[in-house]
């Protein structure tokens, strides 16, 4: 009988125990997570998903589970006090912004059409330097050197042929009945060089403006005519004179541009005239003067 009441005496004493662990047990596994958020707000739970560096999953005490990225998170304790350590975000390489392409050097083939103006283009015979010239042609090459982001030196070669409008001599002459004329063109070579300037309106669009200065060598056109037998040849002669050029322009996709231009020069022409009564020669300035309309290629 004393036997078993020190048996039950053991049994309650390990039931006793058992009740007590499981106790701490279960207050160990309910002990709830404790998310201080940045706004002030407060959220207890168990968090159930941790992404490193992004995101925490918690599941409040209904049974909804919340989602809250980092950058909220003020802090995250045990309902005992003790700080859950957050994995930082990995840090992002600060990205450098790509340097400019350095300016490199431009080589074009250009070309257009060239109007006559001032003494070059009129046509009254009664004037000296009434150069009868009628719309023409330009061509040549470009080479340009950048002189650090935004300006260039600039250099020229261009050839430029315009006609001899033999109706409006004639017209200008009274255009007698039997009168013949036949005439070649003034043609010239220019060799400039200067310097400009360019401005990026766009991703696709460069504006540019530059003067230069240089050369001109420039041909005469030979005239002949003949009028009730008598006939009179005047010989082509060239001449090299100053000149000076101004243009601007826009350069599409940094391939094709297109530009305005104007040239001056004053070159002095020694022309040999023979006719029916003989030989002569005669000394005169024709100012040139020719506006351009430029397109060209860029490689």
């Amino acid at each position: 009988m004393k036997g078993s009441r020190y048996n039950l005496r053991l049994a309650g004493c390990i039931a006793a125990l058992l009740i007590f662990a499981g106790a701490i047990a279960v207050s160990q596994t309910t002990s709830k997570d404790v998310i201080y958020l940045k706004n002030g707000s407060i959220i207890k739970g168990e968090i159930v998903e941790q992404v490193p560096g992004k995101q925490i999953k918690i599941r409040t005490a209904d049974g909804n589970i919340m989602a809250y990225n980092l950058d909220e998170i003020e802090k995250i304790t045990k309902e005992t006090g003790e700080a859950i350590e957050m994995t930082p975000a990995p840090a992002v390489p600060e990205e450098k912004p790509a340097a400019e392409p350095a300016p490199k050097i431009r080589f074009g083939i250009i070309g257009g059409i060239t109007f006559p103006v001032g003494e070059l283009g009129a046509t009254d015979a009664t004037k000296d330097g009434s150069g009868f010239a009628k719309m023409g042609y330009a061509g040549g090459a470009e080479l340009r050197v950048p002189i650090q982001q935004a300006g260039f030196w600039t250099t020229t070669g261009m050839y430029t042929i315009n006609a001899v409008d033999e109706d409006a001599y004639k017209k200008a002459v009274g255009n007698p009945s039997g009168l013949t004329v036949e005439t070649k063109s003034w043609t010239s070579i220019v060799a400039l060089t200067g310097l400009g300037a360019h401005i990026v309106a766009s991703s696709v669009i460069d504006l540019y403006l530059a003067a230069q200065a240089g050369a001109l060598f420039g041909s005469s056109p030979e005239m002949k005519a003949a009028y009730q037998g008598r006939t009179a040849t005047q010989g082509s002669a060239n001449a090299t004179s100053f000149a000076y050029s101004v243009y601007g322009g826009a350069l599409f996709g940094n391939m094709l541009s297109v530009d305005a231009r104007y040239l001056g020069a004053k070159p002095k022409y020694k022309v040999t005239i023979i006719g029916t009564n003989g030989t002569s020669t005669m000394e005169y300035e024709q100012p040139t003067a020719l506006f351009k309309i430029i397109a060209g290629i860029w490689f």
